[in-house]
């Protein structure tokens, strides 16, 4: 039997991900507004993410690309919430570095996932016909 939903890779980079913003000291100490503009829509795109790799392992495999993209519509607007804060020195470039990376790998790994269930579903529908 193949992996569980929380074993797959994206999931756990994901989770971690999350985590890490959770429990980042430099976060969690922004003013308020900034707090509520940026960090909590931040950490609700990433718990989106997670919610839809959970999808993924459930729905029908015709479906699972259009999750997958959601994933993937998600990260710009992480990318430029960790720009900002950034920019506005809530965090530190080694913090942003760091978030960036897990962010980029994430992107990756959905990219991959995405090309071999559209691969899938081609395959499937060949034989078909």
């Amino acid at each position: 039997m193949g992996l569980v939903w929380y074993e797959f890779p994206v999931y756990r980079d994901t989770h971690d991900f999350y985590m890490e913003l959770a429990r980042n000291k430099s976060i969690e100490s922004v003013p308020k507004d900034v707090r509520i503009n940026i960090v909590e829509p931040l950490k609700k795109w990433v718990f989106d993410i997670l919610v839809n790799i959970y999808r993924l392992y459930y729905d029908p495999l015709e479906r699972r690309p259009a999750h997958i993209q959601d994933c993937l519509d998600l990260i710009p607007p992480i990318r430029v919430s960790l720009r900002m804060l950034c920019d506005m020195k809530l965090i530190n470039p080694e913090q942003f570095i760091a978030l960036s990376k897990q962010a980029e790998s994430i992107q990756a790994q959905l990219k991959t996932m995405l090309g071999s269930a559209v691969g899938k579903i081609e395959r499937k529908a060949e034989r078909k016909s």
